[in-house]
């Protein structure tokens, strides 16, 4: 990691009244970038407020901004990712938002052309990190400067797709994911995670 790299996942959750929880997929991706150098945050709009996130975006805080998205919340979840892209072009800096999750994963090609940049595919920890690892790099050699083509970055990333122009979509599968790495993104890892549950409790 070569700078300083600030990224905010976030997520609807289920409505309010229902049985919340911490989104479990959003915090194996948080503990897993967390362990390998990555500043990263969570914002559940179930429990939190976005405002305090919304102000530190507007002033460049965050290089990336994951979203766990669905269909049938879409409107919703559209209307909250142009509300920080708004507050993101306030800043002036770059910024790449990433969706993930099962159904972006299963419809990326409409995320893509309704306001994502790209798509992390299946289970997304690897891929994330990657996507990390090499925008930290393209910043440090472009602080200020939105990419053309995201294709100049991430041509050897797998587990990823978006569009490499107008007319053209880059979709890589993940590489095959082996039992070994399967029990530990799903059991050994999860056991280590620090669950915030008094905040869903409370």
């Amino acid at each position: 990691m070569t700078r300083p790299l600030n990224v905010l996942l976030m997520c609807q959750g289920i409505e309010k009244g229902g049985n919340i929880a911490p989104s479990l997929g959003l915090h194996r991706l948080k503990h897993f970038i967390s362990e390998r150098g990555i500043t990263c945050h969570i914002l559940d709009h179930d429990v939190q407020s976005p405002e305090p996130y919304l102000q530190a975006v507007s002033q460049g805080e965050y290089q990336i901004i994951g979203m766990s998205v669905s269909h049938t919340k879409m409107i919703s979840d559209l209307d909250i990712l142009w509300e920080f892209r708004n507050a993101q072009k306030k800043s002036g800096k770059p910024c790449l938002f990433l969706g993930g999750g099962q159904e972006a994963t299963m419809n990326y090609q409409q995320w893509l052309d309704l306001g994502i940049d790209m798509v992390c595919l299946g289970f997304a920890e690897e891929a994330l990190h990657e996507v990390c690892q090499k925008w930290s790099q393209y910043l440090e050699n472009n602080p200020n400067e939105i990419p053309i083509s995201l294709n100049t970055i991430f041509d050897q990333t797998n587990g990823v797709a978006y569009r490499k122009d107008a007319e053209n979509l880059v979709y890589r599968p993940l590489d095959n994911l082996t039992e070994e790495t399967f029990r530990r993104l799903s059991f050994t890892q999860v056991m280590e995670m620090d669950m915030p549950y008094p905040m869903y409790w409370d």
